[in-house]
């Protein structure tokens, strides 16, 4: 019996120590692909269609994106629907690794960053699980499967299709704590452009579409951090705040201020403004899709939080946001 017993625990001394490093390795893989998303989609151009899914609403589109390394541009135009076409610069489409690249500032804001440059290895290792599922193609390519599963509630989930060939997201499917589909979307076909060809493309016009809007403009140089009158008391574990912008009060619109917290995946925006005299006050939470808004009046300023994530994780937020003086 107790020869038997020394042999079990010699083969799990020996098997342990394998499944650790396969688990590590698989990690690794996987960490891989994600760190990748960005860089794909700044160094591949292309042209496809794809089906956006959320909720009872389904939309077929048209993208064209141009990249040069750089630099990303596109032009979405509607397949279905009312006929229209918007161009963006400074945008992708698809599914970005939060921590991976800058985004554009809205047009006069000042932005401000928040101390150096922030990893989300140890937001997701802490916050999510992350899982190789295997391979399955999408739009005839074949893609490796990444399923990411958040440990609590203040987060959705995702899968990811991504390209072997390019590192491209070919389908993300954004699912709720039950597994639901709550926001999807999936290329049917696509075709990788040349980046050249691709700017004509952008540039070309008269797609199908009535109108063009133009998109963010480009980035601003961030300043020296400025003092804030406002506190956001209560973030869930691994949301790091990686954005602040100000943008000082004219003609069209009063002062405000935008800060914009992110785990690596999901993000969340917090928007504060000194509240009109004639303007209802937003008070409460509102959803759109895989969209949560909560809103508060806080010594008389608007506090609206906005986010891809559930409606418990705005309203902790959104609750928490103090005036300090």
């Amino acid at each position: 019996m107790v020869a038997n017993r020394q042999s079990e625990w010699l083969v799990l001394l020996l098997v342990i120590p394998c499944l650790t490093w396969a688990n590590e390795e698989a990690n690794s893989e996987i960490r891989h692909w994600l760190d990748g998303i960005s860089d794909a989609s700044l160094r591949h151009s292309y042209e496809g269609t794809f089906i956006y899914r959320c909720s009872a609403q389904l939309v077929a589109m048209k993208i064209v994106h141009a990249a040069n390394g750089q630099i990303e541009r596109e032009k979405l135009v509607a397949l279905s629907g009312p006929a229209h076409q918007v161009i963006q610069d400074g945008r992708s489409l698809s599914p970005t690794y939060a921590g991976s690249r800058q985004r554009p500032l809205p047009a006069g804001q000042t932005g401000v960053l928040s101390g150096p440059p922030l990893s989300f290895d140890e937001a997701l290792d802490a916050n999510y699980r992350l899982v190789l599922k295997g391979e399955n193609r999408v739009a005839g390519r074949l893609t490796n499967v990444v399923e990411i599963t958040p440990k609590d509630k203040y987060r959705y989930g995702f899968s990811l299709w991504l390209d072997k060939d390019t590192g491209l997201v070919l389908r993300s499917d954004m699912v709720d704590a039950a597994g639901q589909i709550i926001e999807q979307i999936m290329f049917t076909n696509i075709k990788l452009l040349e980046d050249e060809q691709a700017e004509i493309l952008v540039d070309g016009g008269g797609d199908g579409g009535e109108e063009d809007a133009a998109g963010a403009v480009g980035a601003v140089e961030p300043v020296e951090r400025a003092n804030s009158n406002w506190q956001v008391a209560n973030i869930p574990s691994g949301f790091l705040l990686t954005e602040h912008y100000f943008r000082s009060s004219d003609a069209e619109q009063p002062a405000h201020e935008h800060m914009v917290f992110t785990d690596g995946l999901a993000s969340v925006s917090v928007f504060i403004e000194r509240t009109v005299n004639k303007s209802r006050p937003f008070i409460g939470d509102s959803r759109m899709g895989a969209v949560n808004a909560f809103g508060n009046v806080v010594k008389g300023h608007q506090v609206t939080v906005v986010g891809d994530v559930p409606l418990e994780t705005v309203k902790l937020i959104g609750q928490s946001v103090k005036f300090l003086r």
